[in-house]
């Protein structure tokens, strides 16, 4: 009985070992996974942005015309922000654009990649996140969401809005090949200053469709003496790391570990 206890016990342990080895071999046919990459001036002025405030904050990148997932540099527009929240102001998209300093029109690549920063420990998107995300970039055929921590943590996922439409998360990657433009400290200052306004959300309401809506005038209610308030910030809050791995490679993953 012990010797058939061994055996099984190595049967089970060999066709364990088999599996992983399948799975390995189904992610290297799959091909390997993208890269969104940033030269040094891109990366540095995203980090500074980032750091500049307690809020989350957000913009678009700028690609190279030949490789369109080189992000050159980073633009921000004219937005709200708290702790959870990115809000642009309205047509400050179609403002930015329109800048004749802007070079965002790139061979009609305008407003592909979304980036937005998280002020906390993890990356991924929220539930409001993938909501702005499929408002903002369904009418490209293709954009991808980025988002970087406080904490150094990133996500990125490119999606396509053709055919029967799908998603693929990018791996991340800073380009030190690239030449190291000179920092511009001031300059990003001043851009930060004059496109970010930052929202207390002990200020705010509910509209109509439950979604909080943000002020400093005393008109805005009670703020977070409202109970109804107090729920819908919450949720903002928790949402950052409430994400369900809704896409393939999430799942594959969480497979995976296990």
């Amino acid at each position: 009985m012990v010797t058939s206890l061994k055996t099984n016990r190595k049967t089970n342990t060999r066709l364990k070992t088999y599996r992983k080895q399948q799975r390995r071999r189904q992610r290297r046919n799959r091909g390997e996974r993208p890269t969104i990459r940033f030269t040094p001036f891109a990366w540095s002025k995203l980090l500074f942005l980032r750091d500049c405030g307690d809020t989350e904050v957000g913009g678009f990148g700028v690609s190279a015309s030949n490789d369109l997932l080189l992000v050159e540099d980073a633009r921000l527009v004219k937005q709200q922000c708290t702790a959870a929240s990115v809000q642009f102001m309205e047509s400050a998209v179609q403002e930015l654009f329109a800048e004749p300093s802007c070079d965002l029109q790139r061979e009609n690549n305008a407003g592909r990649i979304w980036i937005h920063t998280h002020p906390g420990d993890c990356a991924r998107p929220s539930e409001a996140d993938e909501e702005t995300f499929d408002r903002c970039c369904n009418a490209v055929t293709w954009a991808v969401m980025f988002i970087i921590a406080a904490s150094g943590d990133t996500y990125a996922r490119l999606q396509f809005n053709i055919g029967p439409r799908c998603s693929r998360r990018l791996f991340v990657d800073v380009d030190y090949t690239r030449e190291f433009r000179q920092a511009d400290f001031a300059g990003w200052k001043s851009e930060y200053d004059a496109k970010v306004q930052i929202i207390d959300p002990l200020h705010a309401s509910l509209d109509r469709q439950g979604r909080i809506r943000r002020g400093f005038d005393s008109n805005f209610g009670n703020g977070l003496q409202d109970a109804q308030v107090r729920a819908a910030v919450s949720s903002e809050w928790l949402a950052h790391c409430d994400a369900v791995p809704l896409f393939e490679d999430d799942i594959i993953g969480a497979v995976c570990e296990v």
